[in-house]
């Protein structure tokens, strides 16, 4: 499983990825 952590500032968010579920959505979101 990969994680993709966003920091804004109002706090952090860590994004749990299930790249065997989505592969697409999860190839795309790394794109970003």
């Amino acid at each position: 499983m990969k994680t993709a952590t966003i920091t804004t500032n109002r706090g952090t968010i860590r994004i749990e990825l299930f790249a065997d579920k989505a592969p697409r959505t999860v190839a795309n979101f790394e794109k970003l």
